[in-house]
């Protein structure tokens, strides 16, 4: 007998990688700039980080496109986390996915 495991669709994991790859790559300089608006309240900064916010989501629409055209199968694949934990060991850790995606960047 076997036992129904829910999974995520391929395009929703695609895209939670997307996302988790722009905020490695963007979040930290936009914190950055956000702290040194706040501290001088000078234009040049928020625009700076208008800027850095737009290429946070071309950056996610381009990892998108690369996670849907080398879709490899991974933990995160899961939607309920003792499904990760009895099955994911199997599989490749969607962290090294992510890194070497944002390694080619």
């Amino acid at each position: 007998m076997y036992n129904w495991v829910p999974v995520k669709p391929k395009e929703e994991v695609c895209r939670e990688r997307a996302i988790k790859a722009a905020s490695l790559k963007h979040d930290e300089k936009i914190l950055e700039l956000h702290n040194k608006w706040l501290e001088t309240k000078q234009g040049k900064y928020f625009a700076e980080k208008q800027f850095e916010e737009r290429l946070k989501l071309k950056t996610e629409n381009e990892m998108y496109n690369h996670f849907i055209e080398n879709y490899e199968v991974a933990e995160d694949k899961y939607i309920r986390d003792e499904d990760k934990e009895r099955l994911g060991g199997r599989l490749k850790k969607a962290s090294d996915i992510l890194l070497e995606a944002l390694g080619g960047i």
